[in-house]
């Protein structure tokens, strides 16, 4: 893209960031030709010059997402159309584009292959600009009770903990129950040696709340719910 001045307000300049972040949060991974399509759906629409104006001159210091191109992953040389630029959460680039970055990137672009994204309504939609945002369905507010009443967990450690299994979902692969058991496994209540507990309860309370109501990168936003029924 060549650079260019942007011309836009700082208002809409501000919910642009707002749309990316949440994209970020909500995708994994998306070309911001499409992200611009879902901007423009819900807001006065934008034409594509001065959206790419704005790319050109984002400044990404302190956000949890970035916009790169093909070389900029693989550093091969390729050209990228503007439109095709992507979006990526920053655990997708947090290690460079090591080797393991480059499989799970390319395992997440492979299995949103075929998919339609999620397009939430635009209040829905933004509340994702906060990368630990989910929403706390009957079926996660069961899975903290059981954290905080039958662990032994303070309060505020069992809140922690169920609100980090539910963030580490959306970056699972699939709704399989290793993919509930890694993600239990990162937040790193297994690893407490002062607490006992039913770990089969845990990841069954935790197999239904990815169920119904984890938004997966992998589904483009949808919870498996949303998708298998």
């Amino acid at each position: 893209m060549k650079n260019s001045e942007c011309t836009l307000s700082k208002e809409t300049q501000d919910l642009l960031y707002r749309y990316f972040a949440a994209a970020a949060n909500l995708y994994g991974v998306i070309e911001i030709g499409k992200l611009l399509k879902i901007y423009n759906s819900q807001n006065e629409p934008l034409s594509e010059e001065d959206f790419l104006s704005f790319v050109e001159n984002m400044n990404f210091e302190g956000k949890h997402f970035c916009v790169l191109n093909q070389d900029d992953i693989y550093d091969d040389g390729s050209e990228t159309p503007a439109l095709e630029y992507e979006v990526l959460a920053e655990y997708l680039y947090f290690f460079e584009f090591d080797d393991d970055s480059l499989d799970e990137y390319e395992m997440l672009k492979n299995r949103q292959i075929g998919k339609k994204f999620c397009v939430l309504d635009k209040e829905q939609f933004l509340r994702y600009e906060d990368d630990c945002y989910f929403k706390k369905t009957p079926d996660f507010l069961e899975m903290r009770s059981f954290l905080r009443n039958e662990t032994g967990l303070s309060k505020e450690d069992a809140d922690d903990y169920a609100d980090d299994i539910m963030i580490c979902f959306a970056t699972m692969p699939d709704n399989s129950d290793e993919s509930v058991h890694d993600a239990i496994m990162i937040s790193g209540i297994y690893n407490r040696d002062d607490v006992a507990f039913s770990h089969q309860k845990l990841e069954y309370l935790c197999q239904n709340v990815m169920y119904t109501s984890a938004r997966l990168h992998v589904l483009l936003g949808h919870t498996p719910e949303e998708i298998f029924g």
